[in-house]
C-alpha cells in the first residue's frame, strides 16, 4: 500500500518524487488518520465515507464516537485489529481529544495516535 504524504495543514505534499509517498505502515497510519478526520458526507464519489461528526458530538452522543472510530479503523485496508479508542469531549473549551493505540497491521505493527480536535466558533 502507499499513500501520499500530507503537510502539517493536511493537505497533500508535491515535488518530491517518490518521498512524497509513505508505505507499510505509515501509510496504513495516514490512512487511518485521514479517514478519522474526514465527516460523512464530504467525499464527493464516497458519501458514506468518515465520521458522522455532527450526530456524534450532539448530547449524549460521544459514547458511541469510539465504537464509530473502532469500525472505520477495523475497516481501513491493511488493519487486523482496531485495538483501543477512547474519546473525551470538553463542552466548554469545544476540544476533543481521540486516541487509539495497539491498531495492529498485517505488517505486524502496533500503531498509536491521538488526535486533538477543536471545534469552529
Amino acid at each position: 500500500m502507499i499513500f501520499r504524504n500530507l503537510d502539517a495543514g493536511g493537505d497533500w505534499t508535491f515535488g518530491k518524487g517518490r518521498s512524497n509517498y509513505l508505505r507499510e505502515e505509515r501509510a496504513i497510519e495516514m490512512n487511518i488518520r485521514t479517514r478519522i478526520l474526514s465527516w460523512k458526507g464530504n467525499c464527493f464519489f464516497d458519501v458514506d465515507a468518515g465520521v458522522d461528526w455532527r450526530r456524534r458530538l450532539d448530547f449524549g452522543q460521544l459514547k458511541n464516537l469510539p465504537v464509530e472510530i473502532s469500525i472505520l479503523i477495523l475497516q481501513s485496508f491493511g488493519v487486523v485489529d482496531p485495538g483501543d479508542v477512547t474519546a473525551t469531549f470538553d463542552p466548554e473549551t469545544r476540544r476533543m481529544a481521540m486516541t487509539y493505540a495497539g491498531v495492529e497491521t498485517i505488517f505486524g505493527a502496533k500503531l498509536s495516535n491521538t488526535l486533538a480536535l477543536e471545534a469552529g466558533s
